[in-house]
């Protein structure tokens, strides 16, 4: 009898250690993977003034920008694509989400997806936002 109870108190102790462990996972914070960013230069410039900081923009180039595979399209003309602290992925929740979304879909992906059509998309998506950008 003696020896019931050292089992069944074991088996209690066994299942708060389980049950502790558990609770204590659902409070870890997970780690999010970032999306892989990959950039080809599509061999076109675009000169102008960012809407965003006013900056003077000179031959700069137009990057065909890739996250997990799928091509992504740069809100900020000026936001330097090329360097890893100067791009952050976000989605755009603006009030010309759906436009730019027609912009890109007829634009880009029901075209041949060639960089000259990226490059055209991504320069029309920056007019849309205000910007008055030329290639050059």
């Amino acid at each position: 009898m003696n020896s019931q109870k050292k089992k069944a108190k074991k088996g209690k102790i066994i299942a708060m250690v389980i049950v502790v462990l558990i609770l204590i996972n659902q409070f870890q914070p997970f780690n999010a993977i970032a999306a892989a960013l990959r950039l080809d230069e599509t061999g076109y410039f675009y000169t102008g003034i960012s809407f965003t900081n006013g900056q003077k923009l000179e031959n700069k180039d137009i990057w065909n920008m890739k996250m997990d595979g799928k091509d992504v399209f740069c809100i900020d003309s000026a936001a330097p694509a090329n360097t890893e602290d100067g791009y952050s992925a976000e989605t755009y929740t603006g009030e010309k989400k759906d436009l730019l979304s027609k912009v890109a879909y007829y634009g880009f992906t029901q075209s041949e997806q060639s960089y000259k059509d990226f490059a055209t998309t991504q320069l029309l998506i920056w007019e849309v936002l205000g910007e008055q950008l030329e290639w050059t």
